[in-house]
């Protein structure tokens, strides 16, 4: 592995609203890169999230400036991006006002940000939410400088959907789980799968394909379609006691209808992302939320049976609030990596490291 460039794709500015979280990259069919994030923030939770897009026509080396591409009245958090047949899917998800109000009774904001928060929220009415709340889908016929108003879906996964090879798209993600009241029947618990066409219609409703566990959360899962035919799932797996924070993986071998049972990978760190290089080539990314923090990769040349060891992209985080990083391959077959991280004297980034592989297996 080589570090090429690390860099900031939005920076912290003067105003109030600055935590900018959960990003997306892909490569869109002309070359551009596109990269969405939760931004405009002021917390972790809170009732101003939007989802945020910026575009680089150099693979990566520097990016335009930001333009808003999602902002429903509830919290938008997340952008997932799957491009196939001349359309951009964007998926994100959002939480509902009870949901607002608990983190910040929770959290013991201060009087001044519970009022700046309930201010907004009593401008949200019972009409937004049930209208808006879930797991979002808004789609673009224009790479992506514009989309649709979404719709809503009863499952959300922080990088979205996958193309199949017939063009439609596979989305994998967690049921929905606010329990507000919402346009849709709440799933329960488990890693559901979803059926889409390019332009975003549902071709088959959410079937299972990983029940709830027992001794872990499982979710923000994300899949790829490997070299050999078979579909790779990686999945987070989480709990408190004993702590765990790690990727869990199961295949795929009948197109997306079935999978094997999770097995974990003893890895320290989530959310995966999975790419599939053109050299054939598995990437995954995620974060280490444990000293030292940062960003990491792991790459495989058999479709993902096996692993390389731990690729450190960078260990300079300054706290475990960071990471989703996703990654995209540019045109001269560099990978893009997009992830949040703050500084040392600033809030929450949206930052970028490119770097290379051997691409041919060791």
């Amino acid at each position: 592995m080589r570090i090429i460039k690390h860099g900031i794709i939005s920076a912290q500015h003067a105003g109030k609203l600055n935590y900018h979280a959960w990003p997306s990259v892909i490569t869109l069919s002309d070359g551009t890169l596109l990269a969405g994030w939760s931004g405009d923030r002021y917390r972790h939770i809170c009732p101003f999230g939007k989802v945020l897009a910026a575009r680089s026509a150099d693979g990566g080396y520097s990016w335009q400036p930001p333009y808003t591409i999602l902002n429903t009245p509830l919290d938008d958090r997340d952008a997932g991006f799957c491009e196939s047949n001349g359309y951009v899917a964007l998926t994100s998800f959002n939480n509902s006002r009870a949901q607002q109000r608990l983190y910040a009774e929770k959290n013991n904001w201060s009087k001044e940000h519970r009022a700046l928060a309930e201010g907004y929220l009593a401008l949200v009415t019972d009409a937004d939410e049930q209208r808006y709340l879930g797991s979002t889908l808004a789609v673009s016929a224009d790479n992506g400088l514009t989309f649709s108003d979404p719709v809503t879906l009863p499952i959300t996964s922080p990088h979205g959907p996958m193309r199949l090879p017939d063009g439609d798209l596979l989305y994998i993600g967690r049921a929905f789980g606010d329990r507000a009241k919402a346009s849709f029947d709440y799933l329960p618990e488990g890693i559901y799968a979803m059926l889409l066409s390019p332009d975003g219609r549902v071709k088959k409703k959410p079937w299972l394909v990983v029940p709830a566990a027992e001794d872990a959360l499982l979710c923000e899962p994300h899949a790829a379609q490997m070299p050999d035919g078979s579909i790779l799932l990686a999945i987070r797996a989480q709990r408190k006691e004993p702590h765990l924070f790690t990727v869990y993986l199961c295949r795929s071998t009948d197109g997306g209808l079935t999978f094997s049972a999770p097995q974990p990978t003893g890895w320290n760190g989530s959310p995966p992302h999975l790419l599939v290089h053109s050299s054939g080539a598995v990437v995954m990314t995620y974060a280490r939320r444990t000293a030292p923090f940062g960003q990491m990769a792991r790459v495989s040349y058999d479709s993902g049976h096996t692993w390389s060891e731990e690729l450190a992209l960078r260990e300079d985080g300054f706290s475990g609030d960071l990471g989703y990083p996703c990654t995209a391959e540019n045109r001269n077959g560099e990978l893009v990596t997009v992830y949040y991280q703050r500084g040392p004297e600033t809030g929450n980034q949206i930052r970028y490291t490119i770097w290379g592989i051997e691409t041919i297996k060791p």
